[in-house]
């Protein structure tokens, strides 16, 4: 048995009541942009519609939020992390996203000058027992206070490359004292 099309006015029409209660979660869109953003993500949604599960409004209530959620976030620079919980639920939140355009981040200022151990006077030296290049650039990235992901990109290799070389450079420290030549 095939379902009853359902007229676009209608369609349209039951999402003006869905979007009233929900304006508060996208602040920077106007009413109208929520409508029309559910209306195309509805549209979508309803090739999978089911009459013998349910009504159509039963099936597309649960499936409308998430993904004008994420559109959202994603147009206000956000990207969302997920992780299962209890192999049940999946948690979301929303994490900024920094783009940075052919420059790497400025580097964050120390709390107090000296602070950092082998550190003078809050000048980061990078040690010269790291003579590779590769690692003496790595370290200098990583003294300006970027990630090691940040790092990795910098440099134009995998993150585990960069986790390696740096799991490498600790052991270096840990074995070797700090003022041994």
């Amino acid at each position: 048995m095939e379902p009853e099309p359902i007229g676009q006015l209608d369609l349209y029409l039951l999402l003006r009541e869905w979007v009233r209660p929900r304006l508060s979660w996208f602040p920077r869109w106007t009413f109208d942009d929520i409508l029309h953003e559910a209306f195309i993500v509805a549209l979508e949604k309803l090739d999978g519609f089911d009459p013998q599960k349910g009504t159509r409004w039963t099936y597309l209530n649960p499936r409308l939020f998430d993904p004008l959620w994420t559109k959202y976030m994603h147009l206000e620079g956000y990207r969302i992390d997920r992780e299962r919980t209890r192999e049940k639920w999946m948690r979301r939140r929303p994490v900024r996203v920094v783009i940075t355009m052919g420059r790497l981040p400025e580097a964050q200022a120390d709390p107090e000058p000296g602070s950092h151990p082998g550190s003078h006077s809050g000048s980061h030296q990078i040690p010269a027992r790291w003579s590779s290049p590769a690692a003496q650039d790595l370290a200098g990235l990583l003294m300006r206070g970027l990630t090691a992901a940040q790092a990795a990109r910098a440099r134009g290799v995998s993150q585990s490359a960069a986790s390696q070389m740096i799991r490498k450079m600790r052991r270096d420290c840990l074995e070797r004292p700090q003022d041994a030549p």
